[in-house]
């Protein structure tokens, strides 16, 4: 790689070469600066640190809404591994104080999922008897957990979980049906719990399946084993069950995962390239209908695409996609993509933040950004918010 010095411009001692010389300099700097004018004008995110609910080890972020509220889980006490849902305030890090949504009366939960209105879902468990029986559970707006109203239950079987909800409270998640046979997707009804009669989704052939995501009109994202054995992403219709023959989006040459869906019905996740090797994935997002086109929906890697792998995690309205990549070096890094370009999220920060971020967990219309990385040496969950967003608190602090 080339690099400029002065010592490739001609010295002198004469006044007229001098203002010769800032001159070059000055349209050397402009060709430069509008060459790169694409990635220069995305370099505007400050990073945030989540903080925990009190334990010493990391947050793991899962969801962000519209107005900057991140849900996810933490640890309480760090030395029995007892981790919480929590759910932040609009663009705040997380307070032990108010943020900690409690269980459903076991002693773990999660919250994977939130809504515009505060609604969080996820999974705990629900006592206390040594048993390891988890349920879905949806809580009402900017409140915790409560256990008498918010346990969404199953389709049958011991246990379930919600990974995702939208504006009208329709959850979606995975749960054992009766006889703990086989786990399935479900999508509920709004504001109403698991019907097994109603909210199976069934699969694509396969005795599995799982929703991950689930958009206002109510088409449902997630993956299922096939009649044949692999596992494909799926798109169902809205609020239909998913058919085999038209909600299977194939893939980019093997198996595939689907991990979210944007307002307008594209989908993102990953695909491995190949059954021969089961570690080379790379991140996909297919149009608004149909299945994975792998000559247009083949999102590449931050590194080289023929060999380093990558993973979409969540869309916006506008299209961005979030995931993490393999960069040049085996590293992974969180990637944003956007306007056709797959960029290292650590190249659209300040270069003196102290940070690595390693892996992009969701991105809202405002986008916003979260995720988890190295913050001083230490795994941090982080919130990214664009710096000329103009509904950001200016006051946070900037870790």
């Amino acid at each position: 790689m080339l690099r400029r010095t002065d010592n490739m411009l001609p010295e002198t001692d004469h006044r007229r070469d001098h203002v010769k010389t800032k001159t070059f300099r000055f349209l050397l700097a402009f060709i430069i600066g509008s060459a790169a004018s694409p990635l220069m004008g995305q370099k505007q995110y400050s990073v945030h640190d989540l903080g925990t609910l009190g334990g010493s080890s990391a947050s793991q972020p899962k969801g962000i809404n519209g107005a900057g509220q991140v849900v996810g889980y933490a640890f309480i006490n760090s030395s029995r591994f007892v981790n919480h849902a929590f759910r932040t305030a609009a663009n705040r890090p997380i307070n032990p104080a108010t943020d900690d949504l409690g269980t459903l009366g076991g002693e773990f939960s999660s919250a994977n999922g939130i809504n515009s209105s505060g609604e969080v879902v996820g999974d705990s468990l629900i006592d206390r008897s040594g048993s390891f029986f988890y349920h879905a559970f949806r809580t009402a707006a900017s409140r915790p957990i409560n256990p008498a109203t918010d346990d969404l239950r199953t389709l049958g079987g011991d246990s379930s979980s919600a990974s995702g909800i939208n504006d009208s409270g329709q959850v979606v998640g995975s749960s054992l049906i009766t006889g703990n046979t086989a786990t399935h997707a479900f999508r509920t009804s709004a504001k109403r719990p698991i019907n097994p009669n109603t909210d199976d989704l069934g699969t694509l052939g396969g005795n599995f399946s799982n929703a991950v995501g689930i958009n206002g009109t109510g088409e449902v994202v997630g993956f299922s084993t096939t009649s044949g054995g692999a596992i494909h992403a799926f798109r169902t219709a809205a609020n239909r069950p998913i058919n085999p023959a038209t909600d299977d989006l194939g893939s980019l040459g093997a198996n595939s995962l689907a991990t979210a869906v944007s307002t307008s019905g594209q989908v993102v996740g990953y695909s491995f390239m190949n059954s021969a090797n089961r570690f080379y994935y790379h991140a996909f997002r297919t149009a608004a209908s149909g299945p994975i086109n792998p000559a247009a929906d083949d999102l590449g890697a931050v590194g080289p695409a023929s060999v380093a792998s990558s993973r979409a995690t969540g869309i916006n309205s506008s299209g961005q996609v979030v995931g993490y990549s393999q960069t040049n070096t085996g590293a992974i890094h969180a990637f944003l993509y956007s306007s056709g370009v797959m960029d290292d999220l650590n190249d659209l920060i300040p270069a003196n933040s102290g940070w690595v971020l390693q892996v992009a967990y969701g991105i809202n219309n405002a986008g916003q950004i979260i995720g988890c990385g190295i913050h001083n040496g230490q795994s941090q969950a982080f919130r990214l918010d664009p710096r000329n967003r103009p509904n950001v608190n200016p006051n946070l602090s900037t870790n």
